[in-house]
């Protein structure tokens, strides 16, 4: 009778404490990717080597300078290790999570 006690108590334990635990939260995780400078007049890119590669749109919205409250869009962001041309339209990344705009 004491062996079927002694597992019954490990048993009532552990599914006490399970029910007790804190279940752990998803972290969000958010794309680092390689943003590139627009030129205020043309809306494409300026140069073919990124101002913030491999970053998160969070460092880049703290760190702009885009002074032209005409231009909407002054960086854009592209896959890391992506080749993006000079000359490339802003449009081509028409998804909000690439753009970083003059009104953010």
């Amino acid at each position: 009778m004491k062996k079927y006690l002694l597992g019954s108590f490990a048993v009532i334990l552990a599914v006490g404490f399970s029910a007790f635990s804190v279940p752990t939260k998803a972290s969000k995780h958010f794309t680092a990717l390689d943003w590139y400078a627009i030129d205020p007049i043309t809306q494409e890119t300026v140069s073919s080597t990124p101002s913030f590669p491999n970053d998160e749109k969070s460092v880049v919205l703290s760190s702009q300078d885009c002074t032209d409250a005409t231009a909407p869009v002054c960086y854009i962001g592209a896959p890391v290790n992506s080749s993006v041309p000079v000359g490339t339209p802003a449009s081509n990344f028409s998804d909000p999570s690439q753009q970083v705009l003059h009104q953010n």
